[in-house]
């Protein structure tokens, strides 16, 4: 077994909250995504597996929650493309979910996808899934008006969200898309 590199050398103070594993849809390449706690502050690290070794960590976000209360949520998610490109999402506490791209090699400026609306409204929780062999995904979102959102990534960009339903009281953060292996043009999506 190889030792996992440390998120960060220079504190013993960034505990992991949570750690999500994903693989490449061809080759051995493998992605963790990680979110780590230091009593304030949450960070979200990509560490990339080439097949051999681990790369250093990279922070793809950081922000202020001295609550910590999206500490132990679902709000982050990623995914492999056909071409290797690997596409993270992730809750910042932000109207405007974040995402960034890794090509292999580096990873890319943080964009954001559209805004969910009024200040404060934000994902609970994050569910990415690539569309096999393809160079596109879809990310479906429990948002903390209520809401369950999709939303679907092309050309590098992403669309305006679908909503799907709207309850008063949607904090179970129970979601989840996949997509058929038969006719890749389709997905199904369930959340409560």
């Amino acid at each position: 077994a190889l030792p996992f590199p440390d998120v960060d050398s220079s504190t013993t103070n960034r505990v992991a909250r949570s750690v999500k594993l994903y693989s490449a849809q061809t080759g051995s390449a493998k992605m963790v995504l990680s979110r780590h706690y230091n009593g304030s502050n949450m960070y979200l690290y990509g560490t990339y597996w080439n097949g051999s070794s681990f790369t250093a960590p990279s922070l793809l976000g950081s922000w202020s929650d001295p609550s910590s209360s999206s500490a132990d949520s679902g709000n982050y998610s990623g995914g492999f493309m056909a071409d290797g490109t690997f596409v993270a999402t992730y809750n910042d506490k932000t109207n405007f979910p974040k995402y960034r791209s890794f090509n292999g090699a580096s990873w890319g400026t943080q964009g954001s996808l559209p805004s969910l609306g009024s200040s404060g409204t934000y994902p609970s929780g994050v569910a990415v899934k690539a569309r096999p062999s393809a160079n596109e995904a879809m990310v479906i979102m429990i948002v903390t008006d209520g809401s369950t959102r999709t939303s679907y990534f092309a050309n590098g960009v992403w669309s305006a969200y679908t909503t799907h339903a709207t309850l008063s009281n949607n904090q179970n953060k129970i979601i989840d898309l996949d997509w058929s292996l038969a006719d890749k043009t389709k997905a199904a999506i369930v959340f409560n």
